[in-house]
């Protein structure tokens, strides 16, 4: 299952998206391949530590 990245707004010469937290355990290396594949080239996250992991 891939996370589906959602536009938001355009800054300066860059776009923000929003999206779902990607699948973690197995399939994780897959989920931020497709990320990677979809012309994003940096992600911030928002989640606290204990989600995060």
């Amino acid at each position: 299952m891939n996370s589906i990245p959602y536009f938001v707004a355009a800054l300066g010469l860059g776009q923000l998206y929003v999206m779902a937290k990607p699948v973690a355990g197995e399939w994780v290396d897959e989920e931020f391949a497709s990320i990677a594949r979809s012309g994003i080239s940096l992600m911030v996250s928002l989640l606290e530590w204990h989600e995060a992991c």
